[in-house]
């Protein structure tokens, strides 16, 4: 990360549509006078059909190249925002991890809408490519979110049993701080799929869930005192359930209406992500605030 703010300096996809416009809003409202890279990428074409076209590219790479440093971040530098537009010949979600990456592993932010994605509990593909292999924070916002400045409460959502280290919670701490801002953890623990019977007594079953839903409790009581303790400035609350990570998460979050929702990105191949039913891929559509998906182990 830099030696800036968290959100300080960002990198965006835009392309005009209504999705990356709210993301330039959304990032130009954090920066603070930073630095906002607006990102369009122009893919490759297959070879076969290059060859036909080959005479216009240069002047369809132009015409991009117009509406990208004119009317798609006019409104921003009207505001007085500081805009990098840069252009870039590669497929949408590879050029912005590379942008990202050379200006120093600083968050991108993309949006969508319902029209860009097969299904609508489902990220589109820049944002889903991204889930596989940005080593970047990824800030996703589906068209109900609001551009506006981090002010309130942001919510950590976490699965499992995880200390003050765990990478989500280090990223949420320092923006805490940064903005002044309150941090409510919501812990999901979803119970193992097993059955009472087929030699599985009853009693013990239940005995088991109490168990791991204690273990839950406990763990996440003690982070909460770990996180006030080291940080003495920041209110610290959290909460725990069980049930469907991803159901439990967004219910609990469109309850509480958080500025921010910050999840653990722990890049799922492809495969691995459907038979998980990765977090990352669905809550987005879910909620009515940006989720920030973090890189962790």
């Amino acid at each position: 990360m830099t030696d800036m703010s968290l959100l300080h300096n960002t990198v965006i996809g835009v392309d005009g549509s209504p999705g990356s416009q709210l993301a330039l809003a959304w990032a130009v409202a954090q920066a603070d006078g930073g630095e906002v890279t607006a990102v369009h990428a122009i893919p490759p074409l297959p070879s076969v059909l290059a060859a036909f076209v080959l005479v216009n590219l240069d002047n369809l790479r132009a015409e991009h190249r117009r509406m990208l440093e004119g009317e798609w971040i006019a409104t921003a530098v009207e505001a007085g925002a500081v805009i990098d537009p840069v252009l870039v010949d590669d497929n949408p979600a590879a050029a912005l991890r590379s942008v990202a990456k050379r200006k120093g592993d600083v968050p991108i932010v993309i949006g969508f809408q319902e029209s860009g994605r097969w299904s609508r509990h489902h990220v589109g593909d820049v944002a889903n490519r991204l889930l596989h292999y940005a080593d970047v924070p990824l800030i996703m916002m589906a068209e109900q979110s609001e551009a506006r400045a981090l002010a309130g409460t942001i919510v950590v959502g976490v699965h499992g049993l995880v200390t003050a280290s765990h990478e989500p919670i280090v990223w949420a701490t320092q923006l805490a701080t940064e903005r002044s801002l309150a941090i409510h953890i919501v812990s999901v623990n979803q119970p193992p799929i097993l059955t009472a019977g087929y030699g599985y007594p009853a009693d013990l079953y239940e005995a088991d869930i109490n168990a791991v839903h204690q273990a839950n409790v406990n763990t996440t009581n003690a982070l909460v005192e770990t996180l006030r303790a080291e940080n003495p400035d920041v209110s610290v609350t959290c909460e725990t359930l069980e049930g469907h990570p991803t159901t439990m998460l967004s219910e609990a979050i469109n309850e509480l209406d958080p500025a921010l929702v910050i999840i653990g990105n722990y890049h799922h191949t492809k495969l691995t992500s459907i038979a998980t039913d990765s977090v990352g891929r669905h809550l987005p559509t879910m909620v009515r605030c940006p989720v920030a998906a973090i890189p962790a182990e």
